[in-house]
């Protein structure tokens, strides 16, 4: 992580009946700073390892939402991090004064590049008591910034914003801790829902934490199965699925460790989607035995490498073609559930 430029303001209510009121820094912080860095690399770990991120895309109406306009012009050094801050947390602190249940903090901006990318991090930190010893030994009351319960936070991969690509920006989404809506609103984030491209990422994903864990091929097939029955029926009820709930599937022992290994590798997975229920078919294993015989293969194969010829069908057969006659029951039940999952 090589921070460029850093920046923090207080946005100032305490209580529903309080209105909203800024309070400005009138310069960036010490990007060199020992503490700052430090403190800039647990908060991007954090939401890189405990977070359940959602995925969104800037409004195209800058009209109404304007930071991407902002955010760009800084970029492009039309403007500096004081100006671009400043700007930003006034509107902040407009949609605030229409959100009576909304809590102020301090928010942190954090323009950095980090693996050939460039990021910007909008973070809102709250202060937490605790205690602590002075000189004298005695033990008094101690304020310090409470990273562990982060809830507010957003990323915008600017390097992939600027390529035009899908899956740039990403906020905190989670059962305990949600980025509110106010604070969306302000960056203009547009959830990205589409069922089709998160589900095929979630196999991607998975195929390749697989692999780096070195599992064996009857492990990974069980977890496909697992993974394949609970997306099945979340769909049948007409429900989305939850990352956490795969991560658990994956591994009940360590049911955060899919999860991580996800953004760690920043594929872009919401906490939570519908499923394609197509593209869940990858997760499909096709399998049946009669007394005689015992055929299994993946679902990815059929109709491609594996299909059925139907009675009174005539075909040419290619060469080194395996041609199976009397298909056992289960199988085709099998075949029958899984391409008719929609």
């Amino acid at each position: 992580m090589n921070i460029k430029n850093i920046i923090v303001h207080n946005l100032i209510k305490d209580s529903d009946e309080q209105a909203p009121e800024c309070k400005f820094r009138e310069d960036e912080l010490n990007k060199n700073d020992k503490h700052i860095i430090t403190m800039c690399e647990e908060l991007l770990a954090l939401y890189s390892r405990k977070s359940t991120l959602g995925i969104g895309s800037f409004e195209p109406d800058t009209k109404e939402f304007y930071f991407s306009l902002d955010l760009k012009k800084f970029h492009e050094n039309k403007t500096n991090m004081v100006t671009f801050s400043v700007d930003a947390m006034k509107r902040l602190e407009s949609r605030v004064k229409s959100k009576i249940k909304a809590r102020g903090g301090y928010v942190l901006f954090v323009y950095y590049t980090l693996n050939e990318s460039t990021y910007l991090l909008a973070a809102m930190i709250r202060d937490k008591e605790g205690s602590t010893i002075d000189k004298k030994l005695n033990i008094i009351k101690n304020m310090h910034l409470d990273l562990d319960k982060l809830h507010v936070c957003c990323q915008v991969n600017i390097t992939k914003w600027l390529n035009k690509e899908d899956t740039y920006l990403t906020f905190i989404k989670g059962i305990q801790s949600t980025t509110p809506q106010y604070f969306l609103e302000f960056i203009g984030c547009n959830e990205f829902t589409d069922s089709k491209t998160q589900t095929q990422t979630l196999y991607t994903a998975f195929n390749a934490h697989c692999s780096e864990r070195k599992y064996s091929s009857d492990t990974v097939e069980r977890l496909k199965e697992n993974i394949f029955n609970y997306c099945k029926e979340q769909h049948k009820l007409g429900r989305p699925i939850r990352l956490e709930t795969i991560s658990r599937i994956m591994n009940e022992d360590k049911p955060e460790e899919f999860v991580e290994f996800i953004n760690k590798k920043s594929y872009k997975v919401s906490s939570s989607f519908a499923v394609h229920a197509i593209s869940l078919r990858r997760f499909k294993r096709y399998s049946g035995h009669n007394k005689k015989i015992t055929i299994s293969f993946d679902s990815e194969l059929w109709d491609k490498q594996v299909k059925i010829i139907q009675k009174g069908v005539s075909v040419k057969l290619k060469e080194d073609t395996l041609l199976i006659t009397e298909i056992p029951e289960n199988l085709l039940k099998d075949i029958e559930d899984g391409t008719t999952h929609r």
